[in-house]
């Protein structure tokens, strides 16, 4: 009985470690995600005009594109942006 509750203490341990480090990924991709917003806002590729530049959905699509990139993809994710900028 006692070499089960150290397995059970020890995977509870690993389990809690693994959250933490899922929490911090979040957070980092939230603050991502707010950053990438607020570039969109100053470049005015949100609302112009009074109205919306970009549909709920496709900025939806686009900032979802662009957490799940890999950072090698960096320059195809900054082109595609600045595109989308210019339209």
């Amino acid at each position: 009985m006692g070499r089960l509750k150290e397995l059970r203490k020890y995977l509870i341990i690993q389990l809690s470690q693994i959250l933490r480090q899922l929490l911090v990924m979040e957070k980092a991709t939230m603050l991502n995600i707010t950053v990438f917003l607020e570039f969109l806002d100053k470049n005015d590729a949100l609302i112009r005009d009074g109205q919306k530049v970009i549909s709920d959905g496709v900025l939806v699509a686009i900032t979802l594109m662009i957490v799940e990139s890999n950072p090698e993809e960096k320059d195809i994710m900054t082109t595609l942006v600045m595109n989308l900028l210019k339209m």
